[in-house]
């Protein structure tokens, strides 16, 4: 088989993975979530890039892929680009439904040229929670490096987990009030992030049950950013509980088949 027919392939694989993990997403929760979810990642991922230093830079997602445009100023910029949009951008290839690969459609023009090209762009923050009036407005953002927000999370959750059916990662429509409670209070306390961990119990084969934990925490974080949580303040894990023998295992089980939350300050007061 030679090299193109190779790229053929996997470029075939890829792109039918992609529409399956949508596919999935859209028979969970509809086929408009998937189009918010898009729309949020382009706009949040358009503010990723000019907070780091690229404004003349926006991503598009067509189909499976993230495409990068713009205006370079010159070819180190575009370069520069791709490489830091790679370490940006990371956590959204995570998500079901958003994109999985990136492609750099960003080309080098002059600067007189850019500034004509943009000037006609809405700005990247729309629709995005902006953590200085937030916090300006908002007593809980104002002390958001102390114990309040810590004290807010754990109200939010009130001790609870999200639990999910066998073999399942499809988010269930009662866990979505504490969803919107958990991200009402991350939007709101924007050093800290919320850890999304997974679990899946550990009978049957543990590559399977891995993934099936990474996809219920993924399920998790796609709804947290659909309340408005940055993607910069989630991060996915996923853990197996180890099987075990006795008459509580069906008990054991369904504890497994869930996703807890952890909450970590970013940054010291």
């Amino acid at each position: 088989m030679g090299p193109l027919v190779r790229v053929g392939v996997w470029g075939a694989l890829l792109s039918a993975a992609a529409w399956l993990a949508l596919g999935w997403y859209a028979a969970s929760f509809g086929a408009a979530r998937p189009a918010e979810l898009r729309a949020r990642a382009q706009v949040g991922a358009t503010q990723a890039l000019a907070d780091a230093g690229f404004p003349w830079a926006r991503l598009k997602i067509s189909e499976s892929v993230g495409v990068l445009h713009g205006d370079a100023p010159d070819e180190p910029a575009r370069a520069a680009l791709e490489r830091r949009a790679r370490e940006l951008l990371a956590p959204y290839m995570g998500l079901p439904g958003v994109f999985l690969g990136m492609d750099n459609r960003v080309r080098v023009r002059a600067r007189q040229a850019h500034a004509q090209t943009y000037a006609d762009l809405p700005p990247t923050s729309a629709g995005l929670p902006q953590a200085a009036s937030v916090a300006s407005a908002d007593p809980l953002a104002g002390r958001g490096l102390g114990a309040a927000c810590s004290a807010a999370f754990d109200a939010a959750l009130g001790g609870e987990a999200i639990h999910f059916r066998a073999a399942s990662s499809q988010l269930e429509a009662p866990a979505r009030p504490l969803l919107k409670r958990l991200g009402s209070v991350a939007v709101r306390c924007p050093a800290w992030r919320v850890v999304v961990e997974g679990h899946a119990d550990g009978r049957g084969d543990t590559a399977v049950n891995e993934r099936l934990a990474r996809r219920r925490a993924a399920s998790v974080a796609a709804e947290l950013l659909l309340q408005g949580v940055p993607i910069g303040q989630l991060e996915t894990v996923g853990q197996v509980t180890p099987a075990t023998a006795g008459a509580g295992d069906a008990l054991a089980a369904a504890a497994g088949r869930r996703v807890a939350f952890r909450f970590v300050q970013a940054e010291a007061d």
